[in-house]
This record gives C-alpha cells, sequence and structure tokens, in this order.
C-alpha cells in the first residue's frame, strides 16, 4: 500500500472513531426524530435500518463499529456538508448511509428489523 493510501487509511479510521464517540442511542433518537419529516421517510428508513440491526445484534463486530460511526456522523451537526444547511446538509449523512447499506444489503431483507423499523415509522408518518 502507498503511503498516501495509508495515510488516508489512517485519517479514515481517526474520523471513524471520533463519530463512533459522538454515538449514543439517544442522541440518534433525538436528532432523528427533530428533522425526520424534513429528511424524509426513505432515509429516516435507512437510518433506523441501522439501528436496528446494532439492537438485534445481526452484524458482525467489526460491522457495528461501521454502523456506529455512520450513526455517530448523522448526529454530529458539523460534518463534510454542515447539517445547519438545511435540508443539503443530509445530503453527506444520506450517502453514508447509503454506503453502509449496500455493503450490508442483507438487513432490508431482514423481518425482524423490517418490522422494527416500520412500527417506528408508523409513529412519525
Amino acid at each position: 500500500m502507498a503511503n498516501k493510501e495509508k495515510e488516508a487509511q489512517k485519517e479514515l479510521e481517526r474520523k471513524q472513531v471520533l463519530y463512533q464517540k459522538k454515538y449514543s442511542d439517544d442522541n440518534f433518537f433525538k436528532k432523528l426524530s427533530k428533522c425526520a419529516k424534513m429528511i424524509g421517510k426513505p432515509i429516516v428508513k435507512d437510518a433506523l435500518t441501522l439501528y436496528f440491526a446494532l439492537k438485534f445484534n445481526k452484524v458482525s463486530l467489526s460491522e457495528k463499529a461501521l454502523i456506529i460511526g455512520a450513526l455517530g456522523y448523522f448526529i454530529a451537526p458539523i460534518d463534510v456538508i454542515s447539517d445547519f444547511l438545511l435540508p443539503l446538509g443530509y445530503l453527506d449523512d444520506v450517502a453514508v448511509f447509503a454506503f453502509i447499506l449496500n455493503k450490508f444489503s442483507n438487513l432490508k431483507n431482514d423481518i425482524e428489523i423490517h418490522d422494527a423499523v416500520v412500527t417506528k415509522l408508523k409513529e412519525w408518518f
């Protein structure tokens, strides 16, 4: 691996740890409930799919680290595109969710996760 690639990988890992520190269930639901209507049902569905994958232990430890990093990134108001730039500020969060869900495509087909997501969506939409 070239030096630039190694440096980029280290920076990515550092940022992932930083965003993992921002994650908690409470912070996640505060942020999601606050912006759910604005960001829309499909994005909320993706965020909840990742959340329930964690809660139901449907992923490995390394996959959990990626998901917690993604949800922490969502919680952080300052990221690549600041969430204060409504609604454009959520485009980077959507891209992160899409990347993770594409990587773990089986999550969208899990019945237990699906049922939990649908139940939660009914509360907000």
